[in-house]
């Protein structure tokens, strides 16, 4: 397995790789401004997330799930229900719902340049890490398999023209 030799040495050197990546590509400024506001806490060396904003989600979430059943006990240790309980709980699982809608439909877009930043990196790397003679043997590989499926060769390696010329030596005169 091939190591690259420009592993970045912290994350403000990755995301100079990053913008490098950025100035090269036709991502909108939009775009490239949401993706650094998502992840401006790596350069304070807070790793425990890519996204935090998610884990925030989350506990906005459960504070709504906590209020909805703090709204259920009150209203069972009444002995009559109040009847706009049930309209508060229906208000929270709609802000709750549209809060988090919106957000995922923001981070929608964040995780798709996310991921295009990855495989546009991986590409890089691959590029930089290629032999360039490694061509030469997926061309014999591909010529291999065209020649097994019974298709005519396109090309004529020398080791196969001396290798036929030992076999028969009046073929190569």
């Amino acid at each position: 397995m091939a190591v690259s030799k420009n592993i970045p040495s912290s994350p403000t050197a990755t995301r100079q790789h990053i913008a490098e990546l950025f100035k090269k590509s036709h991502v909108v400024a939009e775009r490239r401004h949401a993706w650094k506001s998502a992840t401006a806490h790596l350069d304070n060396g807070d790793l425990t997330l890519r996204f935090p904003l998610y884990e925030h989600l989350h506990n906005f979430n459960l504070c709504a799930q906590r209020m909805i059943d703090l709204l259920r006990l009150i209203d069972a240790a009444l002995n009559e229900p109040v009847e706009e309980a049930f309209y508060c709980e229906c208000l929270i699982q709609k802000v709750r719902s549209a809060f988090t809608s919106a957000i995922l439909d923001q981070m929608a877009d964040i995780e798709h340049l996310e991921g295009w930043i990855f495989e546009s990196l991986c590409r890089t790397e691959e590029i930089d890490l290629t032999n360039p003679e490694d061509i030469y043997l997926k061309v014999r590989d591909l010529e291999t398999e065209r020649v097994n499926s019974g298709q005519e060769p396109r090309i004529r390696f020398l080791d196969d023209l001396e290798s036929a010329a030992e076999s028969d030596p009046d073929a190569a005169d």
